[in-house]
């Protein structure tokens, strides 16, 4: 009896841990450290900066898994070349600059992610690109997404000097990708623990469960 009341109340616990909810919010216009300032400086215990590429995941022998193409943490670029708050304007290569002077995120070169530790729901979501016509001149979007799922796609033109993106909510997302080709500036969201777990997340709670399931059969026999 002892046992199966602390199982039943291990699994409550887990389901009330997954469903809680947190709020948070997160703004800034990267002006409050000097140029070449690291971009981990603004990671937090929610979600960190990361360079980032799209490309399939690998088998435990390195070998490519067909179809499993997502957005991935590049950890070799981050060790070699992390990404960093840039002082924007003429002297960069042209580029215009950054609508809250005088620094941006630099997305120039890669693509930039934003990482959850867990899954999330993003409200009042924007993002402001240079003050200049440079950029990726293909068709770019900001992306929402849920491993490789993408829960929302939202056009970013590079080549719209000063492009406002607002977007107004996405629900489960773990990665944020800004596209590279741009300086991004008055970067800010607001989130909440998404109600939506993770996979693991969902096993441990079945399994908690099915512990309990069987403990209460063993009780009744």
């Amino acid at each position: 009896m002892k046992s199966y009341r602390l199982l039943s109340a291990s699994v409550a616990a887990a389901a009330l841990a997954l469903s809680s909810v947190s709020a948070a919010s997160f703004s800034t216009n990267f002006d409050s450290q000097p140029d070449g300032t690291l971009a981990s400086v603004f990671s937090n215990a929610d979600f960190s900066f990361h360079n980032g590429f799209f490309g399939p995941l690998q088998d435990g022998e390195g070998l490519d898994i067909p179809g499993s193409d997502q957005w991935q943490i590049d950890t070799e670029n981050d060790l070699a070349f992390p990404l960093t708050v840039v002082e924007t304007g003429a002297v960069d290569g042209g580029y215009g600059d950054a609508p809250s002077t005088p620094n941006a995120l630099n997305g120039v070169d890669q693509t930039v992610l934003i990482v959850f530790n867990q899954f999330v729901d993003i409200t009042n979501f924007s993002v402001t690109l240079d003050n200049s016509t440079f950029g990726n001149l293909s068709a770019t979007s900001i992306d929402f997404v849920n491993g490789a799922t993408v829960v929302l796609s939202n056009p970013a033109d590079q080549t719209v000097s000063g492009l406002v993106v607002n977007v107004a909510s996405a629900v489960g997302v773990k990665t944020i990708a800004l596209p590279g080709g741009a300086y991004y500036d008055n970067l800010s969201f607001d989130y909440t623990v998404s109600a939506i777990p993770e996979p693991s997340s969902f096993a441990a709670l079945a399994g908690l469960a099915g512990l309990a399931l069987a403990a209460s059969r063993r009780r009744r026999a």
